[in-house]
């Protein structure tokens, strides 16, 4: 009897440190000025929304205000998959004034990111479409999450609400320039191919272009700058898998994948750097992809 006590007790206290760490923990959330953060808490008002993946950063919100006089907010992510991104996007409409365009960067439209959906728990308290978007990727984490709290602040987002709290989100472009060993290593390098890693990636582009339009929201598909070489030389497949994105859509993809020559605009090869954004933004103004 006196053991059975001592296992309830712990059991009771187990339960209450975890709702009391939860809720803690769920307060730094609301608090940080991380974007995903300012999503859920409404303040997210923008009159240009942006999605991609890490590509999608390239999109900087201080060179975008600067270039264009527009307010913005970029819903990007690293690795993002298309249907986090779509439910982060109708989450996004629910709790803020619809955008007057969204901008989708297609490169997210790639590979699934089992991983990175399931770290994104510490937001699943503030929105049961992405807690449900965990519990389809990963019931056993999906249904803990809801029973032990302290298991959705495991992992890098909930880590970057932490890094925010008392500085601003809006720039996480990095100001060097590719180094000369990465570009002589660029010859060695596998063929890029673009393809569906399955036709969900596809439907959730579709679902996302729809939701957007029914709010009267323009949307434009883009494809952002790679490095010079590595856009000639190992890009393979790239207009079969535009066309597909435009007959399933409706919409062209807008391709600068090409669009910005020197290296001097890049820290790798898939990604620009502070300089080049300021270069292909006021590229995109030229030719009035934000108007």
């Amino acid at each position: 009897m006196k053991h059975a006590l001592w296992l309830i007790t712990l059991v009771v206290f187990t339960l209450l440190g975890d709702r009391l760490g939860g809720s803690l923990l769920n307060r730094f959330v609301n608090n940080s000025q991380f974007r995903y953060s300012r999503l859920y808490k409404g303040e997210a008002k923008a009159q240009i929304a942006f999605l991609g993946n890490s590509r999608g950063l390239s999109f900087c919100e201080p060179y975008v205000q600067q270039i264009t006089g527009r307010t913005s907010f970029n819903l990007s992510y690293n690795a993002m998959p298309m249907d986090l991104g779509y439910t982060l996007f109708r989450d996004y409409l629910e709790r803020n004034p619809a955008p007057k365009k969204l901008i989708i960067e297609v490169s997210m439209c790639g590979l699934p990111n089992k991983e990175l959906i399931l770290i994104f728990g510490c937001y699943a308290p503030f929105s049961k479409s992405l807690s449900d978007l965990i519990t389809a990727h990963d019931a056993k984490i999906g249904i803990a999450g809801q029973l032990i709290n302290l298991i959705r602040y495991n992992g890098e987002v909930f880590q970057r609400t932490l890094y925010y709290l008392n500085r601003s989100d809006d720039n996480w472009l990095a100001n060097r320039t590719i180094s000369p060993g990465m570009i002589e290593g660029l010859a060695l390098q596998k063929p890029y191919r673009f393809a569906f890693a399955s036709e969900d990636i596809l439907l959730n582009l579709v679902k996302t272009v729809k939701l957007a339009q029914q709010k009267g929201i323009e949307v434009k598909l883009v494809l952002n700058p790679y490095l010079p070489a590595f856009a000639k030389d190992k890009i393979k497949q790239l207009q079969p898998w535009k066309d597909k994105i435009t007959a399933a859509t409706g919409l062209p993809v807008a391709d600068y994948s090409s669009a910005i020559q020197g290296n001097e605009f890049f820290t790798d090869y898939q990604h620009l750097n502070l300089n080049g954004s300021l270069k292909y933004l006021s590229l995109l103004k030229k030719d009035a992809v934000f108007e």
